[in-house]
């Protein structure tokens, strides 16, 4: 009999420049998100045709990793950029203020982003074993 390893797919964003892992979005709550505010395993991820769908990476506001809600707070949730923490590389930005829409005017952007060119979205397959392998594929 054949043991069958059960695999799950997540998601991790790396800097481009120092390869730090950034975010790692390996719980059952969802951080990593398209422009329309859904997980980027949904099936709608992709009937957007908006630039923003495809040149940037969005994060949810409830899941920041530490670093970026101290960057927030620092900021008094207004604008600011992200820098990565080890090289200083800027990888994306948050702007509570505008309340920008998508280009397709159907939803409202979440307000923290990355940028995809300077960013690597990998997927992270999580095995029964807890034993984690990082593809370093480019996920368009």
């Amino acid at each position: 009999m054949i043991n069958k390893i059960d695999n799950m797919f997540f998601f991790c964003i790396k800097c481009q420049k120092c390869r730090k892992i950034l975010i790692r979005d390996t719980s059952n709550t969802v951080k990593i998100l398209n422009a329309h505010g859904n997980s980027l395993n949904h099936e709608a991820s992709s009937d957007c045709p908006s630039l923003n769908c495809r040149n940037l990476v969005f994060l949810s506001e409830e899941n920041l990793p530490d670093w970026i809600s101290k960057k927030i707070v620092e900021a008094q949730w207004t604008k600011g950029r992200l820098n990565c923490p080890d090289c200083d590389c800027r990888i994306g930005a948050f702007d509570y203020i505008s309340g920008a829409k998508c280009d397709c005017s159907d939803k409202i952007l979440p307000a923290v982003h990355v940028i995809r060119s300077k960013v690597d979205v990998g997927r992270i397959t999580k095995r029964c074993s807890n034993e984690e392998v990082v593809t370093n594929k480019q996920l368009e």
